[in-house]
Formats: structure tokens, sequence, C-alpha cells
């Protein structure tokens, strides 16, 4: 009825990276959700998974990240959820993770399914009117807004 499924990778678990996701997939219908945080805390390239079957990327969750911060997360020097406490995941522009690069690769690729904007935080009080999580998502789409125009222009 017109659904397909993905594979989500996932940082701790036993598919992380671009080339455990198409492992698990190999010989089946099945895709790829591209999550650019979860691929880049596990120390890939989101780049790698587009550049290595962009016809699998089905669906995309767009997060930017602090790759000191997830390098820490890695050698165990920091919890995940304590890192997402110290700002991990950052507004998309404000993070380590080439967001621009990845979406022009994708619409270059022929990508025409959803881009979610995806923020994973952790906050302790109800933060004050327009800061927080929603300052978060009007930089993010700011962000993104201000990518248009460069996006058209690279995929014409």
């Amino acid at each position: 009825n017109g659904l397909q499924a993905v594979l989500h990778p996932h940082f701790g678990t036993f598919v992380e990276t671009a080339r455990d996701s198409l492992k698990a997939i190999e010989g089946s219908d099945i895709g790829i959700c591209l999550d650019t945080g979860h691929l880049a805390l596990a120390g890939d390239d989101p780049i790698d998974l587009v550049s290595l079957a962009p016809d699998k990327v089905l669906h995309v969750h767009l997060k930017d990240l602090d790759a000191a911060l997830a390098a820490q997360v890695r050698q165990g020097a920091v919890s995940y959820q304590d890192a997402i406490k110290q700002g991990l995941y950052r507004p998309l522009g404000q993070g380590d993770i080439d967001i621009e690069n990845i979406i022009t690769r994708l619409e270059l690729a022929g990508y025409e399914g959803w881009y979610v904007l995806e923020q994973d935080v952790a906050i302790s009080q109800e933060p004050s009117l327009g800061a927080g999580p929603v300052r978060d998502v009007i930089k993010s789409l700011e962000f993104l807004t201000s990518l248009q125009q460069k996006i058209r222009s690279a995929t014409i």
C-alpha cells in the first residue's frame, strides 16, 4: 500500500554506520533512513551513505552535532545521555556535519523523500518562550531556508 520499510542506523546498536546498514539490508527491498546525527556519532561520515548507495536512502533525519563531544561519547568518557544534556546535537549549520553537502548530493541523486528536522534534547525545566528547543528549531529552519537557492542552483 505504498509503505516502504527502512532501516534506521542508531549509535549504540548493531547497526551504526553506512556499511553496517548496507550489509544488514543486502539482498532485500528495505531502504535506509539516513540519520546524519547517529551516523556521525558512530564516527561515520553521513555522506558515505549517499556516495555508496543513494538509491537506498528513502528517508532522512537531519541532525547536526558537536564532533568533539561525539568523540568523547565514542571513547566512553561521556555517556550518551550526558552528552545530549551538554548540547551534543546542535541546530543545523551550527555543528560539524556538512548538512549542505549531504542535501545537495541527495538532490543530485534524485532523492524525493522527506527531510525530517530531528532534535534530541534534554531539558531540566521549561524554557522561556522562544528559547530552548524552539529557538533551535527556528535556527535550523533559517539555515535550511538559506540553503534553498544554493541547492537549487547546484541541481539545475
